[in-house]
């Protein structure tokens, strides 16, 4: 699996925080969103939010990446939740660790495209076509 550093959209994420202070991920495809904000007591945070329980093998990386995994079943029976949690230092630390999300929970390789767009769900509009070429050609 490639490390949670490689994500080829690291940049995008980064501006898009550096402006709006958040921003959602959206893998297309399937719909499985990430998302990563400022926080005021910590810094800097990242989730996503799971309906199946992670494996032994994924929460040890999710662990050895700084998230922590909660079952959430506020819902109520059947519905069962599991929250991928974690706090950063820094914008490009919770950018990293949220795009690595897609990897570790989802097996979503670092060069699929992933739609960066606002956390308001209202704000968001349709996703737009994937850019071509993708992945983007190194310059």
């Amino acid at each position: 699996m490639p490390t949670i550093t490689d994500h080829v959209q690291l940049e995008e994420v980064l501006r898009r925080l550096n402006t709006d202070r958040a921003c959602a991920i959206v893998d297309p495809k399937t719909l499985r969103e990430v998302i990563v904000w400022a926080d005021r007591k910590s810094g800097w945070a990242a989730q996503a939010a799971a309906k199946d329980e992670p494996s032994a093998d994924a929460k040890a990386q999710l662990a050895a990446n700084g998230f922590r995994v909660e079952r959430d079943d506020r819902a109520g029976a059947p519905l069962v939740v599991y929250r991928a949690y974690g706090e950063f230092p820094d914008a490009a630390a919770a950018a990293r660790a949220g795009l690595g999300l897609f990897q570790i929970l989802w097996n979503i390789a670092g060069d699929e495209w992933l739609w960066v767009t606002d956390i308001k769900y209202d704000k968001r509009g349709s996703a737009p076509q994937r850019p071509t070429p993708w992945p983007p050609r190194a310059t």
